[in-house]
């Protein structure tokens, strides 16, 4: 089971907190947190940081090497279009999630980098939404098949079978979609704290991450529960959580301005 199949079939629970938006900002004696505002919208800091082109053109051309190769296999209608490959239950499902992301990133001018990509689909959401606009997307992944499935039904994609870990690549924005709530073999919070990490040192703008507080007790997946994650998110880091969207389900923001320039 993955991020959104909970939604099908488990009745509603009690939220243990009040579904909004929340903010907190560093302050010169500790933090300021804000209550729900009723809006999603928050500040965004930009900065100049400059990017290693010569370490994205390695790996831009890594990506491209074998996709001739792959135009030229059979890949399963299922693996290339089913919603549940990528753990949602439905299109409808998997667009609104996609919908809620692009909330926080402007129409274009823009680069965007997404971790544990699957099959690239919110590179592909992103084209067809903003129509003519192409995204500066690159998307890391570490399953094979769902590599070679993305680079089959996206042409132009830059979709990297690597962990995102080894990359150096800096982006404006970063996206996390469900992935920290996959068990990856190592402590919980450990893995979340080396994952932001990571993408702090790599990001210009922001950091979107979804993540689902409550997995109902599914093997191999984990929970993050807002009271716990307002716990271990570092005090000098400034955030947004958007709970407006899905019962248990929510988007976690972190505004870089400040760490990288």
């Amino acid at each position: 089971m993955k991020l959104e199949d909970l939604l099908k079939d488990t009745p509603a629970k009690p939220v243990f907190i009040s579904p909004g938006v929340y903010t907190r900002e560093p302050t010169s004696d500790g933090v300021r947190f804000n209550a729900p505002t009723g809006t999603s919208e928050a500040t965004t800091l930009a900065y100049t940081y400059e990017q290693e082109s010569d370490d994205i053109d390695r790996m831009v051309k890594s990506s491209r090497t074998i996709y001739d190769e792959v135009r030229e296999l059979e890949i399963p209608d299922y693996l290339v279009n089913d919603p549940e490959v990528v753990g949602y239950p439905d299109l409808e499902m998997q667009s609104h999630i996609y919908n809620w992301v692009c909330q926080s990133i402007p129409w274009n001018g823009y680069t965007i980098k997404d971790l544990g990509a699957g099959r690239g689909d919110l590179y592909g959401h992103l084209r067809q939404e903003r129509e003519s606009v192409i995204p500066n997307y690159t998307g890391f992944e570490k399953k094979e098949s769902l590599v070679l499935a993305g680079k089959s039904k996206y042409k132009d994609i830059t979709l990297l079978k690597d962990d995102f870990f080894n990359s150096p690549i800096v982006t404006d924005y970063t996206v996390c979609v469900g992935t920290l709530n996959e068990d990856h073999g190592e402590d919980k919070w450990g893995y979340f704290n080396k994952t932001l990490n990571h993408a702090i040192s790599t990001t210009k703008v922001a950091i979107i991450f979804i993540l689902a507080a409550d997995m109902d007790g599914n093997i191999g997946f984990l929970d993050y529960p807002l009271a716990e994650i307002l716990s271990y998110i570092p005090k000098d880091v400034r955030f947004t959580i958007d709970y407006t969207q899905l019962e248990d389900i929510y988007k976690l923001t972190v505004h870089i301005g400040g760490y990288n320039d």
